[in-house]
């Protein structure tokens, strides 16, 4: 008994010394130099390096490799020899490229999105081309044409694939460890398992977790929590010196208030340099926001695209030629579809279906039929007699061993062959090539308040959902992503998903 009274006086006095150094590490400053040592400040710049050069590796290869074939092409296929001034004039416009990629920020953009990548990847190849063709008429050879049309069949190859092989290097290199730079998270919140575990999952943003600090949580409770606690603030100091941080990530309700804000910028940045606030919920508007000067304070300005008839004019456009390109030139492999569907079983060619689109207004969605006939009799007498499928169909409304699909079907479905005809929706206005997934009737009320943010535009054939995992993600992730869609919406973004949509679909991501 003794033993045990003693045991719990020691418990609380351990208890109560954990909180006064909590209390002491809230209220002060720990311990920190004013000046980096030589050593730090080394390990700052070669980490910077570690992170620049493989991207200006990477764009000098693409671009070299593309200016190197397109010349090559046209010196084999044309009349005109290509001559040294246009070989000289491809180069100067390789180096053009790579110098507007790092004057608009491409090779230390840590934590940048791949759209808004995608978007100043665009401009400098723009810029590029803009520039060189301006010499060329200022020039005034007697080759002009040829040269302009060199370097525009240049330009336009690599604003399409210095995206794509950028972004792809990015993914690879974003496995490794020595390329991602050390972030430390700085919360107060109970989200900082989740942080850890989505920055480890999107490598290609360039971070790298190093766990999490907690003013609530100090050296004596620190074997309670994951592996991914640091500890307190009193711990920062060792931690950021022996792992050579130099990013810090502030999570906190409080942070939301720009003085509190302002003052845990002042408190960490002596040892961080570089500190990210995240104040914003899931599937909130992040892209295409700046920084405004509002007086004496400061603030973040969001844009709606959604909201300009312009951006929606160019979206609609882009539909109607792609989608009426698509119709044309695939009419070979829809009838082959065609034949396949009626040859697997009974029942029509097609498959229709209500759907909900812009502004609440319902239509009808086409597809090639993947099902048995009488799909929704055999799906509810399925459902009646499994529980287990109950439960499955309740919480994704999908069946990952689906009794209805049909062999044929199922090979449609991974390789998203059933979705073709939607190609005349989109032709039609009643859908766009790249939006929200289309939902039924029924799942209204799984959206809940959010479904304003669907009405707000066109359901899409493809979309993040569809590119982030799809059947693989839950009911809930895949309400964050339209979120996100529409609160970020803009042609760049169409742009990503559309090319991610190509991997996607090539390798049956996320699809059964």
């Amino acid at each position: 008994m003794i033993e045990i009274q003693n045991s719990d006086a020691r418990l609380v006095e351990s208890v109560e010394e954990g909180l006064d150094i909590a209390s002491q590490a809230s209220s002060q400053p720990y311990l920190r130099s004013v000046h980096w040592s030589a050593r730090r400040q080394l390990a700052y710049y070669r980490q910077s390096l570690s992170f620049r050069l493989p991207l200006v590796l990477v764009d000098v290869g693409v671009v070299s490799c593309v200016m190197l074939m397109i010349a090559s092409l046209l010196s084999v296929f044309s009349q005109i020899a290509v001559s040294e001034s246009v070989w000289l004039l491809l180069g100067i416009q390789s180096v053009s490229i790579v110098s507007y990629l790092g004057a608009l920020g491409l090779y230390r953009n840590i934590g940048m999105h791949p759209v808004e990548e995608l978007e100043r990847v665009v401009a400098a190849t723009i810029l590029a081309f803009l520039t060189l063709l301006l010499i060329v008429l200022w020039r005034g050879d007697q080759d002009v044409a040829f040269e302009a049309v060199c370097l525009l069949i240049s330009g336009c190859s690599c604003t399409f694939l210095l995206p794509s092989i950028r972004h792809l290097a990015r993914c690879h290199l974003g496995r490794t460890r020595w390329w991602r730079q050390p972030i430390v998270i700085l919360s107060h919140s109970d989200r900082n398992e989740e942080l850890v575990r989505e920055l480890n999952k999107e490598g290609h943003l360039g971070w790298r977790p190093i766990g999490y600090v907690d003013d609530f949580q100090s050296r004596w409770n620190r074997d309670d929590f994951s592996k991914n606690s640091l500890g307190g603030e009193e711990d920062l100091a060792e931690v950021i010196e022996r792992e050579n941080v130099f990013w810090g990530m502030i999570e906190s309700k409080s942070s939301a208030d720009p003085k509190n804000s302002q003052r845990l910028l002042d408190h960490f940045h002596p040892d961080l340099p570089n500190i990210v606030t995240l104040t914003s919920g899931k599937g909130s508007a992040s892209l295409f926001s700046y920084s405004v000067d509002c007086g004496s304070t400061s603030g973040v300005c969001y844009r709606s695209n959604l909201s300009l008839i312009a951006p929606r004019m160019l979206k609609r456009g882009v539909d109607i030629f792609v989608s009426a390109l698509a119709i044309l030139c695939l009419s070979p492999l829809f009838a082959v579809l065609m034949i396949a569907v009626r040859c697997s079983s009974r029942g029509p060619i097609f498959y229709s279906q209500e759907r909900m689109g812009l502004n609440g207004n319902s239509f009808r969605i086409w597809k090639f039929r993947s099902m048995v006939q009488d799909a929704d009799r055999v799906l509810k007498s399925f459902l009646a007699n499994d529980p287990a499928l109950r439960s499955e169909w309740k919480l994704t409304q999908k069946l990952v061993n689906d009794p209805r699909i049909t062999s044929v079907g199922r090979f449609f479905r991974r390789s998203s062959l059933d979705e073709l005809p939607q190609l005349w929706n989109v032709f039609n206005g009643s859908m766009s090539l790249v939006g929200p997934r289309p939902i039924i009737r029924s799942e209204i009320e799984k959206y809940g308040k959010s479904i304003w943010l669907y009405y707000r535009t066109k359901p899409g054939i493809t979309g993040l959902w569809q590119v982030n995992g799809r059947n693989l993600t839950t009911y809930e992730e895949r309400l964050t992503f339209d979120s996100f869609y529409v609160r970020n919406w803009s042609i760049w973004l169409d742009w990503y998903i559309l090319l991610k949509t190509v991997r996607v679909v090539l390798l049956c991501e996320g699809a059964y």
